[in-house]
């Protein structure tokens, strides 16, 4: 599939079960008035009850991830109905995805660490200014690819497994068939559309906020900027899915 056919698909997806992305819809809303309630209780000197809030966010948008990686194998497989929650399965895909992050995690740390020792390393020189944005340079490309390495990788844990996700040369190989240049307009795109959505989303929740300012206009604030999170969600994973669709006969 080429990008336009994936944006326009990914733009429609979420409506295609209206019911099942309306628990999406409802699980980001509940989620952004328990982060505004959070926020709310500081101004009474709540700390526990803010501390409550934000562990209960973190543990849900963790779950959420594991979700996630049912809709990206839903995508992969080209199928068009939006999964159901179903808690174990969840709960082990976000566990999966974990280990899968905290493993680039620390590839990408030691690729600035290595960075940081080459600027130490010439630091008694007179390096310039070109050479120094020379490493810089060098240093974004290769935590960029190292990213899309992972997006790669992340598909072959919705589509094949732990295991599959593992195989970084097969995630290369992958990433080398959609095409560099190709995963770099669909980077920009994604972001893009992503962007205007949240611009979107922050307008009209400050708009709100600034006409009801106490907690009740935080709370509706809130679930307005997190219920467009839903979409953009839903919208993200279906993209990407769609997108390793294109390298899914090279595995």
């Amino acid at each position: 599939m080429d990008l336009t056919e994936i944006i326009k698909d990914s733009f429609k997806y979420p409506f295609n079960d209206k019911r099942q992305f309306g628990m999406i819809l409802t699980v980001f809303i509940l989620l952004g008035i328990i982060l505004s309630a959070g926020f709310s209780s500081v101004s009474f000197n709540n700390g526990i009850f803010f501390t409550i809030s934000l562990i209960v966010f973190f543990i849900s948008m963790i779950y959420l991830s594991g979700y996630q990686i049912d809709i990206i194998r839903i995508s992969c497989e080209l199928e068009d109905f939006i999964p159901k929650f179903n808690p174990k399965k969840n709960i082990k895909d976000c566990l999966q995805l974990l280990v899968l992050s905290l493993i680039f995690s620390l590839i990408i740390g030691v690729i600035y660490l290595l960075y940081l020792f080459s600027i130490f390393l010439l630091n008694g020189e007179i390096i310039g200014f070109i050479v120094a944005m020379i490493l810089y340079l060098i240093l974004i490309i290769a935590v960029l690819i190292v990213s899309w390495i992972f997006v790669m990788s992340v598909c072959r844990l919705a589509h094949i497994g732990l295991n599959g996700s593992l195989a970084f040369k097969k995630s290369w190989k992958d990433l080398r068939k959609i095409g560099l240049a190709n995963m770099f307009a669909y980077t920009i795109l994604i972001n893009i559309v992503v962007g205007i959505i949240s611009v979107i989303a922050l307008m009209i929740s400050l708009s709100i906020f600034s006409l009801v300012e106490n907690s009740f206009g935080l709370l509706i604030s809130f679930a307005i900027f997190f219920a467009f999170n839903a979409y953009s969600f839903t919208l993200q994973s279906r993209a990407i899915g769609l997108l390793y669709t294109n390298s899914i006969y090279e595995i």
